[in-house]
């Protein structure tokens, strides 16, 4: 709603920041037809604090650094000089039909990969247009990061909890009714402001808080309770809280025996589950075996798991239907003696957490229930990303507050349908994703999401496929992953490559066609804000606050012209989008202009009914049933089907031809920055005007860096050049960067730095992705072994 003052060209605008899925409420303050200022919208009921990234608004939009113009490279690839010309729009889109047409017909849809981030248009509105273009193109291949962002929460639990429609295995914290919270590597008032004013809400009202993370943060601060563990250890602090629960018996038996799989029984011979048609003629000859305390064998069919009269702890020989037998234990059982070897003692020297402290964080959670729980980044950037995973979500499930009252719930359905374009995607296309043959159960088997090292792979190496093109939507592909010099060497091998930001990117310096994207304060966009709670959802329309700066374009409509270019008008909505919009209130009898009209009150409030515990309904949408303590999927592709730990350091060398690398590295976001965005802002860059590592004193004293000094840090892949940033808040021998740094400032008359050059700041140039998750394919970039020293004054 626009609230107009005396002139045409001054007005606020009640509003939301789509900078991040925060979707923040603000009033937009337009003087003179220029946005001024943003500022936070009071009377919005999820009113909260503006952050700085925010609050910059009018410095992003009127940046001297924005693309304004299509541009077309005059000159070959790796050139110091890309010879950039302006070129009119329709000979921009034109050109980039034809090159990809050209390359469908030579080569096949799947060697054109399409991109897709934050940088643009939000991700979480253009992300499905994205995803349509690319199914109806034909391509399998969309090149995300959610391998080192989101997957294992949100999409890898499922390996434990099962896939509910609405996706997020894991559950939400129900936060307003938790009595005690565990937050694991998640830096929430820098990556979730949102979810971190409801955890100060819940401290106060008197829940318990335990913490997980290396690094003092400012909800590690908060804490009742603060685990520091090394960096790359979580999933052995996970399993030794494990260790804790199961011998201390402080687990919730009536959950564990009727709705996990942990009464099932294994076979000794095999390392597998137990399935009744092997056992012979009992009753419900389908499913699996569970056994009764008595001895007697009972089946478990899918969606039935135990009662009270199930044995936790068996082991027993089977006699199988061909006339052998078979030695069994129960999955309980083998857990419970896998976890004998990560004692909190034990745990102790390898996390660097006491013991005392392992213990005291179990009996909080055990005892202080409903408990509610979130991790993110901390333990997704892991080559034990999925076991760790694991272990948490069966340390979770086993305290017995899954989807309950102020645990973790499953929301009802959000009110707004993706426009993927899902009708378009075949079997044969889905076989062909990139990453499939060696994650089927990861981001590519699951999501058809690519990572970015099996993009690399296809271009440079031609496996397992050659792909030639690419269609990038914002992501600095080149700076947001690992192998960076790799990244640059794929995109320069490329025959075509288009690019659609809102700056000059790295990413985007390499491509053919640059197209300048509108910010989400210069186009129109159907959204939802939500309380998170999954109770409430408010359906808004954020209308756009100024016109797009000279030529720039909605990412939308760039969407639907390229597809309409590519002979697929109707399945585009012939280039209307509003039309695409409105495709979204599919299950809602509602329409844009009433969402419209309902933005005088602040957005049209859709409320959703709760029900807890669903699974006593329907069980758990798993191969067998409930939680899955024993995960037959990764059984099944010879994975650990318990959770369990494997030490980093023992996948990297330990020092090369200069030395050891004793220290240990890590990474971290920065609140004002959003990804590689931002550091070209004025406001954003006083906060953090140098790229810099922070390193504990006793760290820094070692190696003779003072603070504010400048510092080399390298691994045994590459190296980078960071100001020394010395504080007590870091745990000692760990040494953590951010990842980002390559633009300029040039209002502060601040460098840029050289995202490929070991004199920049440029993190991914220290980590390779050769370690990674077996499962995932997640890259290792949380607990690489490094070493620092002083750098000498360029």
């Amino acid at each position: 709603m626009k609230d107009r003052s005396t002139t045409a060209q001054t007005y606020t605008v009640r509003t939301y920041c789509a900078q991040c899925y925060n979707n923040c409420p603000v009033v937009a303050h337009v003087e003179g037809g220029r946005l001024r200022r943003v500022t936070p919208d009071a009377d919005h009921p999820y009113a909260r604090a503006l952050c700085p990234k925010g609050a910059a608004a009018a410095e992003l939009v009127y940046s001297p650094a924005r693309l304004t113009h299509p541009l077309r490279r005059t000159r070959p690839k790796g050139s110091s000089d890309p010879g950039w010309e302006r070129i009119p729009w329709d000979e921009a889109l034109d050109t980039v039909a034809s090159e990809l047409l050209r390359i469908k017909t030579d080569r096949g849809p799947e060697a054109v990969a399409f991109t897709q981030s934050f940088v643009s248009t939000p991700l979480w509105e253009i992300q499905p247009y994205v995803r349509r273009l690319s199914n109806a193109f034909g391509s399998p291949n969309t090149v995300t990061t959610t391998h080192i962002c989101n997957w294992h929460r949100d999409f890898g639990s499922a390996l434990t909890f099962a896939q509910p429609r609405t996706g997020f295995a894991a559950g939400w914290p129900e936060l307003e009714a938790s009595e005690s919270v565990l937050i694991w590597g998640c830096n929430s008032r820098a990556t979730l402001p949102s979810l971190h004013v409801r955890i100060e809400k819940a401290k106060v009202r008197g829940a318990a808080l335990v913490v997980v993370d290396p690094r003092r943060t400012r909800v590690a601060a908060m804490a009742d309770l603060w685990l520091q563990p090394k960096p790359g250890t979580d999933g052995a602090l996970a399993l030794a809280m494990l260790h804790v629960l199961l011998e201390e018996d402080r687990f919730d038996d009536e959950f564990t025996r009727n709705w996990t799989n942990a009464p099932l029984l294994v076979r000794e011979d095999t390392g597998r589950l137990l399935e009744a048609k092997d056992v012979g003629v009992i009753e419900g000859a389908e499913g699996f075996v569970a056994v009764s305390d008595s001895g007697g064998l009972l089946p478990s069919l899918p969606g039935v798991l135990g009662s009270a009269s199930t044995s936790l702890e068996a082991s027993v020989t089977v006699s199988l239907e061909d006339g052998e037998t078979v030695a069994c234990r129960t999955v309980f059982d083998r857990f419970r003696e896998s976890l004998r070897s990560y004692s909190p003692e034990v745990a102790a020297t390898v996390t660097g957490v006491p013991a005392e402290r392992i213990r005291e964080a179990v009996e909080i959670l055990a005892e202080r229930r409903p408990v509610s729980w979130y991790s993110y980044n901390g333990i997704e950037q892991s080559a034990n990303a999925v076991q760790t995973n694991r272990s948490l979500c069966v340390l979770y499930a086993l305290i017995g507050d899954y989807d309950a009252p102020g645990g973790n719930t499953l929301w009802p359905t959000p009110p707004l349908v993706p426009p993927m374009g899902l009708e378009f995607v075949t079997p044969e296309m889905v076989s062909k994703t990139l990453g499939l043959r060696e994650n089927p159960l990861g981001p590519s088997g699951t999501l058809m999401s690519v990572p970015a090292h099996a993009f690399y792979d296809a271009v440079l190496d031609e496996k397992p496929y050659p792909v030639v093109g690419l269609v990038g939507f914002g992501g600095n592909l080149v700076t947001s992953n690992a192998e960076s010099l790799r990244g640059r060497e794929a995109l320069q091998k490329l025959e075509f490559q288009v690019h659609v930001d809102l700056f000059m990117t790295p990413t985007a310096e390499q491509a053919d066609i640059v197209l300048p994207a509108a910010s989400f304060w210069e186009v129109g966009r159907l959204g939802f804000q939500t309380d998170y709670t999954g109770r409430e959802y408010i359906l808004r329309w954020r209308p756009p606050i100024i016109a797009p700066r000279e030529e720039c374009r909605d990412d939308l409509e760039i969407i639907l012209e390229i597809g309409k270019r590519l002979g697929m008008s109707d399945a585009f909505w012939h280039g209307d989008t509003e039309a695409a919009q409105a495709c979204q209130l599919s299950r809602l009898e509602r329409t844009l202009d009433q969402i419209r009209e309902a933005e005088a009150e602040g957005g049209l409030r859709i409320t959703t009914p709760m029900q807890f515990r669903k699974y006593k309904e329907s069980g758990f949408r798993t191969p067998t049933g409930g939680v899955e303590v024993f995960s037959k999927a990764l059984s099944d592709i010879g994975q650990a089907a318990l959770p369990t730990w494997t030490d980093p350091e023992t996948l990297f060398p330990a020092e090369d031809e200069d030395g050891p690398f004793p220290l240990t590295l890590t990474n971290a976001k920065l609140r004002h920055f959003c990804q590689s965005q931002h550091r070209g802002l004025p406001s954003l860059r006083r906060i953090s005007p140098d790229p810099f590592g922070e390193v504990h004193p006793e760290t820094a004293r070692e190696h003779g860096i003072e603070n504010a000094d400048w510092m080399i840090v390298e691994t045994s892949v590459g190296r980078v050049r960071v100001k020394a940033q010395v504080n007590g808040e870091i745990l000692q021998g760990v040494v953590c960067v951010q990842h980002g740094w390559w633009q300029p400032c040039e209002e502060l008359g601040l460098p840029g730095s050289d995202p490929f050059s070991a004199d920049g700041a440029n993190a991914n140039l220290l980590f390779g992705s050769s370690v990674r998750d077996p499962v995932s394919g997640s890259v290792h970039l949380k607990g690489v072994p490094c070493r620092i020293r002083r750098a000498e004054v360029l």
